[in-house]
């Protein structure tokens, strides 16, 4: 039987992510097909993790050409993995695509699951406009603007959403 990736969890397919909602762990599930008479059973499942701008694969420590690196989860199990590295490093502005495949014990590869994302790490900027400054007896109401990408320079900046701007008063 051929093993295969039911899915990759983490990151979620076409989603920002940042600092602030991180995209690591990795992770994912994979199952063999156990009806049959006598399975493989899956033996290990890989991760490699693409800069599709520059093409240049994650090789467990850095960014660099020559791949896919096809490196081994190193977390849970292999019906439900997770990969996390310390030294990786994720740079603004930047889109990815996280490649998973299943290998089970007669050396059946799975098809290979992918799930893309952007990794967008500038913070975005706010300005009251409404009142404005000085002092006020009563405020009727509060207006401004934010943007995520103030001078046009990004191309996969994640957007503020229709909720994601909060006014607090004191």
């Amino acid at each position: 039987s051929i093993p295969t990736i039911t899915a990759i969890t983490l990151p979620v397919n076409n989603t920002k992510y940042s600092g602030v909602q991180v995209s690591t762990p990795f992770a994912g599930t994979s199952q063999d097909v156990t009806s049959q008479m006598n399975p493989s059973h899956i033996s290990t499942v890989t991760v490699a993790l693409v800069d599709t701008a520059s093409g240049t694969w994650f090789n467990g420590t850095d960014f660099v050409g020559g791949g896919p690196f096809w490196l081994g989860v190193n977390g849970g199990s292999t019906a439900s993995w997770t990969f996390n590295s310390s030294v990786l490093r994720l740079h603004n502005d930047r889109e990815y695509r996280l490649e998973a495949r299943a290998r089970d014990r007669a050396d059946n590869y799975s098809t290979v699951k992918t799930s893309t994302f952007t990794w967008d790490e500038v913070v975005p900027v706010s300005r009251v406009t409404t009142p404005g400054t000085g002092y006020s007896k009563a405020i009727t109401s509060v207006g401004g603007t934010a943007d995520d990408d103030a001078g046009n320079s990004y191309s996969n900046e994640a957007g503020i959403s229709a909720s994601g701007v909060k006014v607090a008063i004191k």
